[in-house]
This record gives structure tokens, sequence and C-alpha cells, in this order.
């Protein structure tokens, strides 16, 4: 999600009295910190404050900013162990969780895939609120933002932005944010929840009382440790942390944390969770003093900065995304081609729609993938009630011509795999979706995706996440779940993999994997339709090693 901002210098050269009288130091040369990564400690003396913040220049792609959810079979973890497991140069702590389960409250996104959700509602005196949270986020093209989201599904492409929060008051429960009036993002490298908005416009503007804040431990006039997170103009991330609660550190309250990243440039800004749970690392080394010692709180989530080198996903060669909007490689023919108004295209052009017919209006995309290849096709679509439950889309490649019927009545705003084919990697290889369809009224054509598993394919893509350890992990979301949950898993080397889904009494349910596999990331989705609530079982193994996750179904 992008804007343009108009303000005025005398806005940007506002100071307030605090973070006037605090002296910055760089520091970054006691962490051997690459160019584009600075760190800076802060002291004031009065009142005594201790701080620090990070300055990263996005722009350089030897390094990638996104969100890590904590494994679970691991353990909890404090932000040292947390960052050093995934490789992180520079990570702070992330949005807000429950303390005895280590779930996360907030939004988590890493590589555009949405691992925990913002909270959709809270109960203050017995009312409920519906609320759309605080989100930073950056996506492919490396442009940050900070929006209000609410989630509409578990999918990524049903998290939806809003250029204002829900209308919330006390005593006064705002309406449930509508659908329609959302923005899909486009493709993210990372996100992270959290909230109250700071700053807008380069300006104070504290959303506290709109995202519901009051009666939680988030105080807005009380001096506590602080973690923040904002971006400036010139599109550099900053990463803040304020000690607070002890001798050497007073702490600040949200109008002062605001009012630092503003001194700071941020065009936008907001709290990330804060408390015990105020932490940054660099390196592998604490660099503030969370609770006035060196114990650290285990939390369920980090933002952090990361090598692409350790982000590099050893089965992915190739990922092609082709819109309606490029004219070099899509012909639409038919001359009622039409945008959609509802909400959820991909990328900044609208979906199109056309009247279902006899197959004579089609939207026909040139692959161009070079040399041959194996590769899997996905679609995106805006799905509505009137769209046709059996649209074809027509695969030419290497084998011949298959032709997939979707329902595109639902699973709109994500991608969905048309299945996997060999391309010849030349002018034969298309992908036309066709009118020629018999349910409802409008066939939907929007962006196509690529993917090749083929080392030797050799584009350049955005990589994909693989800490650095265990050998082997498993996680799923959402969990608890019904019907379906997605669960990811990822190996460090290549190995003859195991996937089994066993119930309480020890019986298999359901056997998911059982093949050899590269090493990398996975994922794929379990339906449980079939199967009685209760817990089950995930048992993942590579021949050497086994991993568990408890799964729970609610029914």
């Amino acid at each position: 999600m992008k804007r343009i901002y108009l303000f005025v210098l005398s806005t940007i050269l506002l100071t307030s009295v605090l973070s006037a009288q605090i002296t910055w130091t760089d520091i970054s040369t006691q962490y051997d910190l690459p160019a584009s990564i600075a760190l800076y400690e802060g002291d004031q003396a009065n009142p005594v404050l201790k701080a620090w913040y990070l300055e990263i220049d996005v722009s350089d792609t030897n390094y990638v900013l996104t969100a890590f959810l904590n494994d679970p079979t691991i353990g909890p973890e404090g932000i040292v162990a947390f960052s050093e497991r995934v490789g992180a140069a520079a990570a702070i702590n992330g949005g807000f969780f429950d303390l005895v389960s280590n779930a996360s409250f907030s939004a988590i996104v890493n590589d555009n895939e949405l691992l925990a959700k913002n909270i959709a509602a809270v109960t203050r005196s017995g009312q409920s609120y519906p609320v759309t949270r605080a989100f930073f986020s950056i996506d492919e093209n490396r442009q940050m933002s900070v929006d209000w989201i609410y989630h509409f599904g578990n999918s990524i492409g049903e998290m939806l932005g809003f250029t204002q929060p829900a209308q919330n008051a006390q005593g006064a429960p705002a309406a449930t944010p509508i659908q329609s009036e959302g923005i899909a993002f486009p493709e993210l490298l990372g996100g992270i929840g959290g909230g109250p908005s700071l700053v807008r416009n380069g300006q104070i503007d504290i959303t506290y009382t709109e995202e519901v804040f009051w009666e939680s431990g988030v105080g807005l006039d009380v001096d506590n440790p602080r973690t923040a997170v904002g971006w400036t103009a010139d599109q550099r991330a900053i990463f803040l942390v304020v000690d607070g609660r002890q001798i050497a550190s007073s702490g600040a309250d949200l109008t002062e944390l605001a009012q630092m990243m503003i001194d700071l440039g941020c065009m936008e800004a907001m709290n990330l969770d804060g408390g015990g749970s105020t932490q940054m690392a660099v390196n592998g080394t604490l660099i503030n003093r969370p609770e006035g010692g060196d114990f650290m709180r285990p939390i369920p989530s980090i933002l952090a900065v990361v090598h692409r080198d350790s982000l590099q996903d050893p089965q992915m060669g190739l990922e092609e995304i082709i819109d309606t909007e490029d004219s070099t490689r899509v012909s639409l023919i038919g001359v009622d081609w039409f945008e959609t108004a509802n909400a959820g295209s991909y990328g900044n052009s609208a979906s199109l729609l056309h009247a279902i017919g006899d197959g004579s209006a089609t939207a026909e995309y040139r692959l161009d993938l070079g040399p041959a290849t194996t590769a899997e096709v996905f679609a995106w679509w805006v799905s509505a009630f009137n769209r046709a439950s059996d649209t074809p889309i027509i695969v030419d490649h290497q084998g011949g011509r298959d032709t997939i019927r979707v329902d595109q009545t639902t699973s709109g705003a994500q991608w969905n795999s048309l299945g996997t084919y060999q391309f010849a990697g030349d002018s034969s290889d298309r992908v036309t979706i066709s009118n020629a369809a018999v349910t409802n009224s409008f066939v939907v054509a929007d962006a196509i995706r690529i993917v090749s598993e083929d080392p030797q394919v050799g584009i350049d893509i955005t990589r994909h996440p693989l800490p650095k350890t265990p050998q082997l992990a498993i996680e799923s979301f959402p969990n608890p779940f019904n019907p379906s949950t997605t669960i990811r898993y990822t190996l460090r080397e290549n190995a003859p993999v195991s996937l089994t889904i066993y119930n309480l009494l020890g019986q298999i349910v359901a056997t998911l994997v059982d093949e050899e596999q590269r090493a990398g990331q996975y994922r794929l989705q379990w339906q449980a339709n079939a199967l009685p609530g209760g817990i089950y079982f995930a048992q993942l193994s590579d021949g050497r090693q086994t991993r568990a996750l408890k799964l729970v179904l609610m029914k």
C-alpha cells in the first residue's frame, strides 16, 4: 500500500522537550554491522533515559526485513536465541501475546505467508469492540507502510488494510469492518502487528482509543519500557527500544515515544509490545536491559533484518507473476471486459470480469519462461456470489492442453493452484481464461503465477526463509482449527520424509507425506472434515529425527 505525503518543514522540525535532550551516539562499529544498518545509543540526563535505535537502509538487496513466529517445537525463546536461530543481523520484539501460552495476538507475515493474525475483537466492561489494529509492512518493492488491518479469513489475501481505524469510543463500539472497503496488500516480504499507531504524515496521531487499548497494559500516559517501528521519507526503517521502570532509565509514554520517532524522521510509526518484552539484539548480543538486567522474557515474534543468503530456498528456481495490466504478455479477446468494484484484486489493477458465454472472450497469458522447466501454475481472482463456479482455465504445455474448471465464487484474493506442468520454454506455453462457463454471471481474469523448482532456470527472486536450526521443524496455522489447517515444515537436508496424523489412541488417521524430499520449506493443507473434534498429533520424521505437533480440531 503506497501513499503520497504533503507536509511542511515546520512539522518535521517540531521537537519535544524530552527528545531534544537525548544525545545519540553511533555505536555501529562495536557490532560489525554492514553499511546499510546503523545502531545508535541515546542518553538523557533529566529525566534519566536510555534508548537505542536501528536505522536500516531497506534498499540494500543483500538484506531482507521480515517477521518471524517462534517454532513451537523449540519452546519459548528470548530475543538472542530467537534472532540467532533465524540468522538475524538485528531484531526487535514483535507484537502482543499471551504470557501463559506464548500465542501471538498480533499479525505476523513472513515472505507473504500469514503466520498469525491480529486480534479481531476485545471486550471492555461487558461490551465487545471490533478492532482494526496497526500493522507495519514492507512489500517486495521494499515500500514500507503502517496501516490498520482486519482479517476476513485465515489467508494472506483475506487480510485487508484500511486508511483509518474502526471508530471505537469508550462505551460506543464501532461497526465491524466491511470487507469491500478494505484494500488488499501487494506481496509482502514481511509484516508485524501491534498498536496503537503513533505517527501519521510526520505528525503525532495516536489511535489509542480507536484501537481499544484502554484497560489494557499499554498505558497512554505512563512511563514504560517501549518498542516502536516506523519508516522515514527516504525509505529507511527505524527500530526503537526505550528502557524503563529502572533507576537508569525512567521510560516513555506513548506521546513521548511518538515524538522520538518523528525526531528520527519517521513519516509513519507504530507501537509494539513493551514492558518486559522490550528487547533488541544485534549479531546475537542483547543491546538494551529489559527489566534492568539481561533476563529476556520469551517472546513469540520478532521483526528482523536477515541476510538474503540465509533465506535461500533451494527448491525454488523461478517465480513469475503476470498481471492483466501487462499488455506485452496478456491479450484480452472480446470487447466487454470490465473492472470489478470488489476488493481483493492482485497488485494495483482491478480484476477483470466478462459475462459467461461461448468461449469467444478470453484472457491469454504468454509465459515466455525461457528454458524448458517443470512449474506449478497458480491463479488469482476476486470472488463473489455472481462469479462462475465452472470458469475454464486452459493450460497449454509441452505435453498438450489441459482445461481446469475453477469455482470463482470462493477462494478469492489468494493464489489457487492449477497443477504442475512441463513447459517447453517457448511461445507455445500459455494460460488462457475463457468465458465458456454456464453457471452464474461472470468469469474473472486477474494474475497468473508460475513457480518452478528447477534451479537451472536461474531467475532471481525474493528468497524464502530457511532457519539455521533445528534440522527439522513443524508448525501449523490456524491451531485450533475447523475444518482445515495449513501445516508448514522445514528440512535442513534432503531426506525421506513422512508426515502422519495420529489420534489420541495412537491410530493413524491420515498420511500426508511419504516420499524423498529436498531441503527447504514445505506447506500443505490438512482437511479434517470427516473427523470428530478433539486432539490430534502431526508427526514429522526425516529418518533420523522426529518432531510432533499437537493439533486441536474444534467442532
